[in-house]
């Protein structure tokens, strides 16, 4: 058993690390896509049960939680640095339904869109729309998905 599930004392025999690492490193890279369990399991090779167990044992958090929290902190970058439109965020958020992403956003942080980009505008020189890039890492480690560039 490695030490990092040992310290975790939550399961008996823990998913291999490099493989929870590459879901992670996965999502990462690919949170605007359509994402789905099955997907998942399907291009890792593993069952959706033992992928979900995954999430909720080794990361404390389900797969749509996961996802839409790094959609969220995406769309956040985008409405206090750019001037898109709040359907062109949602797009480029990875939510292809405006209802649905202003259902979420304001589940998660107490407002609409509109309204933290009111609140929360930062005063920085505007960075281009397209083409925002994230910086990734590849190590389970030190993997930060929303490491903006």
């Amino acid at each position: 058993m490695s030490s990092h599930c040992c310290r975790l004392g939550i399961l008996k025999i823990p998913p291999p690390l490099d493989l929870t690492c590459k879901i992670i490193a996965y999502i990462g890279n690919n949170f605007r896509e359509e994402i789905t369990l099955p997907l998942l399991a399907k291009k890792f090779g593993v069952g959706k049960y033992t992928l979900s167990r995954i999430f909720s044992n080794v990361l404390g958090i389900s797969l749509p939680s996961y996802l839409n929290s790094l959609r969220i902190e995406y769309a956040i970058y985008l409405l206090q640095r750019t001037d898109m439109d709040i359907i062109n965020v949602a797009i480029e958020s990875g939510y292809h339904n405006q209802q649905t992403f202003n259902r979420i956003f304001k589940n998660v942080k107490g407002c609409t869109p509109r309204e933290y980009r009111q609140a929360h505008k930062k005063a920085v020189p505007k960075q281009p729309t397209a083409g925002i890039k994230l910086a990734r890492q590849e190590s389970c480690g030190d993997y930060n998905p929303l490491g903006y560039i």
